[in-house]
């Protein structure tokens, strides 16, 4: 469990030095809102594409060091010109690479771990605590020392570039026990992999569905926060290179939720859909704080409620799939759940709030988003009694 949790810390560290100044190193470059949300939109594009393939190659290998290094070393290669060229062209193509194989290191941990840890929620919520503690505490480092620049690509660079070293040299410590057998392969050592044949809907049960549906509608709800709110910071409120402090904030509320919403998981006390209720209606408290009260106190009590916005449906979905994918095939149904319910709905958040905000402000856009997280709530409840049916383990496979 120790080198498991170890990674994760600081694959969480990476997740928030890359999360935490990705609109900004594109505002530096002067792009406008709207040209920095279809940028992001392609990245959500290649969120789509690219870890399906890589989870479906893994599954195929069973070989995780391999795989996860690959994706780290192509995700900063393409980020130095992505932050540092001037190329409208280059950026278009590094932001896909880049935001391709980065968000791929997700889901290929959410399925390692599931294995490694024999499907443990209880486990897997103190993985995940550890994890946010990296999450907080490089958020924390940057804030306290006031580097990187937020104004300055080349010292973002610098700061990501160590953070990805950092994990490059814990991914080669991996136990090589981890290793799985991978799935049948041609004769020629390789099978293969189509999008078509990944993302066949009809190898998944009705539950599995109407769970992943809800969530990608609360997760368009969630790109207003992922993708424009380090933005709303600095230039709305004001706290310039203290943003860091402000995301800190709301990462250290995580810490808690994770231990203890996964041993309520594990031992059955709640459910993996209430989970994700809980998520879409804090997410839409939290919206609706930052639209109607845009002050630095009511901004801070919505980044209080962060642990329910993204923790509680992490821990959810996690454990609903660990629960109806087959263990072999686990690592492309956490892609599906990444690809298909958070980073396609993303897609669209990113093209959708770029126009808003240039046009119509933060307000518009935090009020107009609301709605998707409600309307997440309403089904969620609506559904309870589908999503929380007993079903024969894995009955939602790939065959």
């Amino acid at each position: 469990m120790i080198p498991i949790t170890i990674f994760y810390f600081f694959e969480q560290a990476s997740v928030s030095t890359y999360t935490a100044y990705f609109q900004l190193i594109l505002r530096n470059k002067g792009y406008s809102h709207s040209l920095i949300g279809l940028l992001m939109a392609v990245s959500q594009i290649a969120t789509i594409i690219v870890p399906i393939l890589v989870c479906a190659l893994y599954d195929r290998s069973g070989k995780p060091k391999r795989t996860l290094l690959l994706s780290v070393m192509l995700a900063f290669a393409f980020y130095v010109p992505l932050a540092l060229c001037d190329s409208l062209l280059l950026s278009f193509i590094s932001i896909f690479i880049s935001a391709g194989f980065f968000w791929a290191l997700n889901p290929l941990y959410d399925g390692l771990s599931t294995r490694v840890l024999g499907g443990s929620s209880s486990k897997y919520g103190y993985v995940r605590a550890i994890g946010a503690s990296g999450y907080f505490i490089i958020l924390l480092v940057f804030g306290l020392l006031g580097f990187p620049n937020e104004t300055d690509n080349v010292s973002i660079t610098i700061t990501l570039s160590v953070i990805l070293g950092i994990l490059g040299v814990i991914i080669l410590s991996l136990p090589k026990s981890w290793n799985s057998e991978g799935l049948p392969s041609k004769a020629n050592g390789i099978e293969r992999v189509t999008l078509k044949e990944v993302l066949n809907f009809k190898q998944y049960d009705k539950k599995f569905l109407i769970m992943m549906g809800i969530i990608a509608i609360s997760r368009i709800a969630q790109s207003v926060i992922d993708k424009f709110l380090s933005a709303y910071m600095t230039e709305e409120l004001h706290v310039g290179n203290k943003f860091t402090l402000l995301i800190a904030f709301a990462a250290v509320w995580d810490i808690p939720f994770s231990i203890f919403g996964g041993r309520f998981l594990q031992s059955g006390k709640i459910k993996a859909w209430c989970m994700v209720f809980l998520s879409s209606s804090g997410l839409a408290i939290r919206l609706l704080l930052y639209a109607f009260f845009p002050t630095i106190v009511a901004f801070m009590c919505g980044q209080a409620l962060s642990f329910l916005c993204f923790g509680a449906v992490q821990l959810g979905a996690v454990r609903f799939i660990s629960d109806n994918i087959d263990e072999k095939h686990r690592a492309v149904g956490m892609s599906f759940y990444w690809s298909v319910a958070t980073h396609i709905p993303q897609m669209f958040g990113s093209l959708l709030g770029g126009v808003i905000v240039e046009h119509h402000g933060y307000t518009t856009l935090f009020f107009s988003f609301s709605w998707f997280a409600i309307i997440a709530t309403i089904l969620c409840f609506a559904f309870r009694k589908v999503l929380s049916g007993t079903s024969a383990r894995h009955e939602a496979v790939l065959l």
